[in-house]
């Protein structure tokens, strides 16, 4: 009964069904059994019953073949998607690979960034930071970075916009500049810009340097080297005083032994 669609359908085909064997039987014994009949009417008795018996089973055949296709569909439609079930749990196993692959890169590369001394900063075009590391963290606190020569640049905003200007107007690239800190306090600093463009999408990348070293280095080495300064000027006048000295000395002795002489 699967391939009926109800089961007053049933019911109906069952007694269409039969119908047409009672028609049939009874058309083959009225046919012998009784002489005063027309000859014409137990054989349309007989013809009605195989006609309604044919017609029946052919439906019957066309249902159960149309049963049997739907079945043949239904178990591929089955395969498919059993098939394409898997083929989803593989790529999104392979997808979790990939993932958990970026997340061990994105970790060692951020392990990396935060372990350089330097402070480098991402921005984008409205000057909008998107990322930076520690040693960004550490000089900037939280990386409001003043720049220090409002003079100079009439944005005395944060690092970040002053370097998306810098860049855009093609003033900056590798410059050293005084930075000062969110407190006020001011510090050297080594800036780098550079435009990263990544299809539609532009980037700006920022290398913030503390040189307060450097230049606590470079200043001792300037005294040292005006120490060095002032004390050969030093030398050279008491090479001076001392030649001057000598031939002073030189002109006193030979006098009187000229005047020995005449």
């Amino acid at each position: 009964m699967s391939f009926f669609k109800d089961k007053r359908q049933f019911i109906f085909l069952t007694s269409v069904l039969g119908l047409g064997l009672v028609m049939s039987i009874s058309g083959f014994v009225v046919l012998f059994s009784r002489a005063d009949l027309e000859p014409w009417q137990p054989w349309t008795f007989l013809a009605v019953g195989l006609m309604l018996t044919v017609l029946l089973l052919a439906y019957m055949m066309v249902a159960l073949g149309r049963t049997a296709t739907v079945k043949q569909l239904v178990g591929l439609r089955t395969v498919e998607l059993s098939q394409a079930n898997e083929q989803l749990l593989e790529e999104a196993a392979i997808r979790k690979q990939v993932e958990s692959r970026l997340q061990r890169s994105e970790a060692g590369l951020r392990a990396i960034l935060d372990a350089t001394v330097d402070g480098i900063i991402t921005i984008d075009e409205e000057g909008t930071i998107e990322s930076f590391n520690a040693a960004a963290e550490i000089i900037g606190e939280n990386v409001k970075v003043l720049v220090a020569e409002p003079s100079q640049y009439s944005t005395d905003g944060c690092l970040c916009q002053y370097m998306a200007n810098g860049a855009n107007k093609g003033l900056t690239t590798n410059r050293e500049n005084e930075g000062r800190h969110q407190g006020g306090t001011t510090f050297p600093m080594d800036i780098a810009v550079d435009e990263v463009q990544l299809a539609d999408w532009r980037l700006f990348t920022g290398i913030v340097r503390d040189v307060s070293e450097r230049k606590n280095l470079e200043g001792e080495i300037d005294q040292y080297t005006e120490s060095l300064e002032n004390a050969y000027v030093e030398f050279q006048q008491l090479d001076e005083l001392k030649y001057n000295l000598l031939s002073s000395v030189s002109h006193e002795l030979r006098t009187p032994l000229t005047a020995i002489k005449g």
